[in-house]
């Protein structure tokens, strides 16, 4: 069923161990920050732009991206994208 899409989630664990069984996958994007109160929707969603501006760049299969939110003021978010293979199981 989850074979043909790409997860965004901010439910690692889960996630990574089901994906790394898999022989193939279109990739995965997880959203997290350091701080849960800065979790808001309207930041998941820069947080999820961001990632996406990332894979159109280039493309996502087999990869995880991971971008986190790491601090937020009235005018920045301050954020750690990382991109990277799943490693196997």
């Amino acid at each position: 069923m989850l074979s043909n899409l790409v997860i965004v989630t901010n439910n690692m664990s889960d996630f990574r161990r089901h994906y790394a069984r898999k022989k193939l996958h279109p990739g995965l994007i997880f959203l997290t920050a350091d701080d849960e109160e800065t979790f808001t929707r309207e930041n998941q969603a820069t947080l999820l732009n961001i990632a996406l501006s990332n894979i159109l760049a280039n493309d996502l299969l087999q990869e995880v991206v991971l971008v986190r939110l790491v601090s937020e003021t009235a005018e920045v978010i301050d954020y750690r994208l990382t991109r990277h293979e799943l490693p196997k199981h």
